[in-house]
């Protein structure tokens, strides 16, 4: 063979994982039912009906079938043909990092003690290391044991959300779900994807790491439709509709971190670390804004079609600015 085993193995990994992208972009979701598509979400920069559980990646620029979440460190989305895979690699990747643990504890153990056994035992243990020997084994047992504690968490965490059968994404809108219920005197939203720890677990883990099911059709908990949680979604987003309110700029902002000192360093200091990135807004721009936290805003640029040329512009910008651009800081006079 041309190439190496290891080496071989490590490609093959690789182009297996980078391949399988789980995207949409050019799929056009039509129903059977004409009346089912007012249950769908349309998704504007992929000119297509989302199938149920997928969301739009802003970074991958198309839509995701069961999106989790972006991983920057595989540059790409982890979601139904993925999360198998990408499980199985936040699992190995902490066990590795025990071994090597376990290792370098082992030889740093062996260097320290080898005088011990040299004059008391009557044996040499035949391992001798220079000061940077030592200096690399032990920066390798701080990088091993990060990982294990940084990609031990992870795993830990995708483990349990994957008991229950939903993503990051759906966790966050079961909480919003709960919340406009209650405030509107609805009844209790009903997940309809929980089938139970056992099966939710073989929905995802399986020995190959490919997914189960097609990505477009799931599963159901008895008494739950195949839509429940698609309106669930355009309900809340009525609501966030009708809830924004809209502001004007009137301090420009370039969405650069370094220009956020410009407003102060609190702003800048306290930006919301999000998924979300920010928003540039010139002097006059017209926002419609969601949500906020302390000194920041969410929201929608309303785009002027005098300023795209004539072009259409299928989906607006949005992100967080500085709540300083929409109001005129007032002056302190002496007196004051």
């Amino acid at each position: 063979w041309p190439f190496p085993e290891v080496a071989w193995e490590n490609w093959t990994a690789l182009g297996t994982f980078a391949s399988m992208t789980q995207f949409v972009e050019h799929f056009r979701r039509k129903s059977r039912n004409a009346s089912d598509q007012t249950k769908l979400q349309y998704c504007s920069l992929c000119e297509g009906y989302k199938p149920p559980r997928s969301h739009h990646c802003s970074k991958c620029r198309r839509c995701v079938l069961k999106m989790d979440h972006h991983c920057p460190w595989i540059n790409c989305c982890v979601g139904h043909l993925n999360h198998g895979m990408f499980l199985h690699f936040i699992i190995s990747a902490p066990i590795g990092c025990i071994h090597c643990s376990a290792l370098c504890i082992w030889h740093v153990y062996f260097v320290f003690t080898r005088a011990y056994f040299l004059f008391r035992r009557g044996y040499n243990v035949g391992m001798i290391f220079s000061l940077y020997e030592i200096f690399i084994v032990l920066v390798a047992l701080g990088l091993a044991f990060g990982v294990v504690l940084a990609v031990g968490g992870l795993a830990y965490c995708q483990l349990r959300s994957i008991a229950r059968n939903e993503t990051a994404i759906e966790n966050w809108i079961k909480t919003k779900a709960e919340d406009r219920r209650r405030d509107e005197g609805e009844p209790p939203f009903v997940y309809p994807y929980d089938l139970g720890c056992r099966r939710n677990i073989a929905q995802v883990i399986t020995l190959s790491g490919y997914p189960v099911g097609d990505g477009y059709t799931w599963p159901l908990k008895p008494g739950c439709g195949e839509y429940d949680l698609t309106i669930e979604q355009l309900k809340q987003k009525e609501v966030k509709s009708r809830i924004a309110r809209e502001v004007v700029i009137r301090r420009a902002y370039s969405g650069g971190l370094l220009s956020a000192f410009a407003f102060g360093p609190r702003v800048a200091c306290c930006f919301p670390w999000s998924g979300e990135g920010r928003l540039r807004v010139e002097l006059g721009d017209r926002v419609l804004v969601t949500r906020s936290y302390r000194r920041w805003l969410y929201g929608q640029l309303v785009v002027n079609p005098d300023k795209q040329n004539g072009y259409i512009v299928k989906h607006n910008p949005r992100g967080w600015f500085p709540r300083a651009c929409t109001i005129e800081t007032p002056t302190k006079s002496k007196t004051s």
